[in-house]
């Protein structure tokens, strides 16, 4: 009589060597719970994991996606499991169920998006420009970011829709980097193009644009290339920890509108809010900071996220910057 468990182990070695994607245990393994987030392509549920009794985030493609959506997800699933830093979420596995739904397993992330700290930290008028209290520990925040983005890049890999939002917040100092579905990897700019002009046209008061000038990104945080439709390179990171600062100190990101095309037109054409624009008690050095992340022209920007990074940690220890000019008096 044949063992059934030999029987299953090999209907299972069967399925992957028919397509390596496959999971025939994604079925029964993930308990799903609560819906965490959905955006346009997919959904994040808070699964069981009952294999090893752990809890973890399930995030998978909703019906009806298209090729293109299913190839950037599997592009996010592959980048993500490659980049290896402590505020990168790890990624516990990637594949297809047997209902045929693509999915990518991860660390559950508990805490709060950086957006809701940053409105809890301005509901009660501007916070103190004070490098140990609340604000600077939201900074100390954003420096961590830049480390993560600057370790990516360092792996060749932009990611393209760094905001608020994007960064997780734990409740024992974690901080995490979300959402690497638009991340560009060196190397794959045509592959990229040709997903981007696949993509659904603008809104309906964007009707100016074509639909290879489709914006990828959000609006608010992403530089004046990337708006246009160009192709960007790690600089464009750059801005977007530049905007994030400017929202942490004012409340606001600095590009603001009441249309996609306001917002759009505005970033284009470089109408970017620095720090000291909105509030006149910010130190000179910071605002400089700013300044220098969200300069329009790539060419005239801050050159790395590590570098953002590093005067960030030196305004928070005291230190001088290296992008402000100190005068005596």
């Amino acid at each position: 009589m044949s063992d059934p468990r030999l029987t299953a182990a090999q209907a299972y070695l069967a399925a992957v060597r028919f397509d390596p994607t496959a999971m025939p245990h994604a079925e029964v393994a993930f308990e799903r719970g609560e819906l965490l987030g959905q955006g346009g392509m997919g959904a994040v549920y808070r699964v069981r994991d009952r294999r090893l009794d752990r809890p973890a985030a399930l995030k998978v493609v909703l019906p009806g996606a298209d090729d293109a959506a299913l190839e950037r997800f599997t592009r996010e699933s592959r980048i993500t499991a490659r980049l290896d830093h402590p505020a990168i979420p790890p990624v516990y596995e990637a594949g297809t169920s047997p209902r045929g739904e693509r999915y990518l397993l991860m660390r559950v992330v508990e805490g709060q998006p950086l957006s809701e700290r940053v409105k809890e930290l301005h509901a009660a008028g501007p916070p103190a420009l004070e490098p140990g209290g609340p604000l600077g520990e939201l900074l100390s925040v954003l420096a961590t970011v830049a480390e993560a983005v600057a370790y990516a890049h360092s792996e060749g890999v932009i990611h393209r829709d760094l905001k608020p939002s994007n960064v997780m917040v734990g409740g024992f100092g974690e901080v995490l980097v979300m959402d690497w579905g638009l991340a560009l990897e060196r190397g794959q700019e045509e592959e990229d193009e040709r997903l981007r002009t696949s993509l659904a046209p603008l809104p309906p008061d964007a009707a100016g644009l074509t639909q290879a000038g489709t914006v990828l990104g959000t609006l608010g945080y992403l530089p004046p290339e990337q708006a246009d439709g160009q192709r960007v390179d790690a600089r464009a990171d750059v801005f977007a920890l530049g905007a994030i600062l400017v929202e942490l100190l004012t409340g606001k990101p600095p590009i603001e509108g009441a249309s996609v095309v306001n917002k759009l037109t505005a970033t284009i054409r470089g109408q970017i809010a620095t720090p000291r624009q909105r509030r006149r008690d910010v130190p000179r050095d910071l605002d400089a900071l700013a300044r220098a992340a969200l300069a329009p022209e790539p060419a005239q920007r801050l050159e790395s996220a590590e570098r953002f990074a590093q005067e960030l940690r030196a305004w928070l220890r005291g230190d001088p910057l290296r992008c402000y000019r100190y005068t005596a008096g």
